[in-house]
């Protein structure tokens, strides 16, 4: 099941009926529906049965004899929790390297949205779609992304942490994504790493972003540096972002042999970072 093609399966949508089957399980299809698009307002209630499909998909709710249940592997306590939601589906939904899963593509667009850079300031939706169907070869069918799952794209992307919609635009920013991420990605006894050791860490977190192995196939697709040590303007601007409220330290030391550098356009006093300290795990 593709999540991202339809723009009435949104997140928000999603989290709504699962709260509500939270909060009234066991509860049948109907009084579910019923709550969500009241049948004297919205004879359709299409859209909640879309939900209702994904939601089980997402494994967030089971149908029994008695009604419908949250799944037994969420937390009810914490369902309610928009970080706790969004943690749970994206195990679901994320760091999909298998071709043949519905979502693969989903992650595959964002993986190569991530390579642009500042690219996608100097093109229209249009063209960036029509650039992406070229290079992955499916410039038609159901798996080629299209104008229509441009939006949806957009709110899934927002909501996942890789950066925000503008206008029509949409500007990389993976603060969201990182921040959670954080405590995996340094050492519990050595806060203080490398920026390639960083680097390389967040790639085996996040298949989409640098040094990731769909990030790493969509540079080697579009005939750009695999294995350059410039960072990408959405990871960039997570480390900018995650420095300037004091979650992390970028550091640059001269002697080092480790040089990486924030994309063009992020401002800070030295775009070549050596290390990142992990100052929630610090006690400096």
């Amino acid at each position: 099941m593709q999540i991202t093609i339809a723009a009435q399966i949104m997140p928000g949508r999603i989290h709504a009926l699962t709260r509500l089957v939270a909060q009234l399980q066991p509860i049948s299809r109907d009084s579910l529906f019923d709550l969500l698009q009241p049948s004297n307002v919205q004879p359709s209630q299409n859209a909640s049965q879309n939900i209702l499909s994904v939601a089980s998909y997402l494994k967030l709710i089971v149908e029994e004899d008695e009604g419908i249940c949250l799944h037994p592997d969420i937390n009810p306590d914490k369902i309610h929790q928009a970080a706790y939601f969004r943690q749970y589906i994206g195990h679901h939904m994320l760091n999909i390297t298998d071709t043949e899963d519905d979502n693969y593509m989903f992650n595959l667009f964002t993986a190569w949205y991530a390579t642009l850079n500042a690219e996608f300031m100097k093109q229209s939706t249009t063209n960036l779609i029509k650039n992406f169907n070229l290079l992955v070869g499916l410039e038609s069918g159901e798996r080629a992304f299209n104008t229509t799952k441009w939006l949806p794209w957009m709110i899934w992307a927002h909501f996942f942490g890789w950066g925000y919609p503008f206008r029509t635009h949409f500007i990389p920013d993976a603060t969201g994504r990182i921040t959670p991420l954080l405590p995996v990605l340094f050492d519990t006894e050595s806060p203080h790493i490398t920026i390639g050791q960083f680097i390389e860490r967040l790639g085996q977190q996040c298949v989409e972003l640098d040094r990731g192995s769909l990030h790493t196939k969509m540079l080697q697709s579009s005939n750009k540096p695999a294995h350059s040590t410039s960072i990408s303007l959405m990871v960039s601007v997570a480390l900018h972002e995650l420095d300037r409220s004091r979650q992390i330290k970028l550091e640059y030391t001269a002697d080092a042999g480790d040089l990486w550098n924030l994309a063009s356009g992020v401002r800070m006093d030295n775009s070549t970072i050596t290390h990142i300290r992990y100052l929630q795990g610090s006690s400096s």
